[in-house]
């Protein structure tokens, strides 16, 4: 028998509609019916806008990027390529940086071109054009991403502060020698009180 139970969980089941995406975003996002309808019509650039929303709460900035600057590499390369290249890290490290003032809206645009032709992120890109990287937000994410990746080697930082110098040229090879060895060092010292704290 059809029960209303059964209506439910099939309704449940079906994807998302692009009137009910446009509607939701509306809501959610606080976005205008023009960003909210271009989003809700593309379902790769919405996954990905609904992924750095997460993270990065300016969404009318996040929506005309992706919308503007994102889409017309996209339309240039294909989709294939696009979904291959463009994570929603790459896309937050970016426009964090540039709320940071660690680059420019030139740069950051031609960043875009790089992140979606060539899957390229933002450190490499810093490193190829020769960019100082002082944004503290993206250290943080480079710190991380090094933490997760040596977790030996954390564990070796936390019995001898000295061997928190492994740690250090980890984050400084990721950046390209770009970011100050001082606050790198003082970024993973933070983590590591941080985590002995939480844990």
């Amino acid at each position: 028998p059809i029960t209303s139970d059964l209506i439910e969980r099939l309704a449940r089941q079906m994807p998302e509609l692009p009137d009910e995406k446009k509607r939701r975003f509306i809501e959610q996002y606080n976005l205008d019916s023009y960003r909210a309808g271009i989003l809700s019509l593309n379902k790769f650039l919405s996954s990905i806008f609904e992924e750095c929303a997460k993270v990065y709460r300016d969404y009318k900035k996040l929506a005309d990027w992706l919308i503007v600057d994102f889409q017309r590499w996209i339309k240039d390369v294909g989709i294939d390529v696009a979904r291959r290249n463009i994570t929603p890290e790459k896309v937050v490290k970016l426009l964090q940086a540039l709320d940071a003032g660690s680059i420019t809206v030139k740069q950051a645009k031609e960043f875009v071109e790089h992140i979606v032709k060539r899957g390229k992120d933002l450190e490499e890109l810093l490193r190829e054009s020769g960019t100082a990287l002082t944004d503290i937000a993206v250290i943080e994410a480079i710190v991380d991403e090094v933490l997760r990746e040596n977790p030996k080697a954390v564990d070796d930082a936390r019995r001898n502060p000295k061997a928190i110098n492994f740690l250090v040229g980890s984050v400084m090879k990721k950046t390209g020698g770009r970011a100050d060895p001082k606050i790198v060092a003082e970024v993973i010292r933070r983590k590591l009180t941080q985590a002995e704290s939480s844990s």
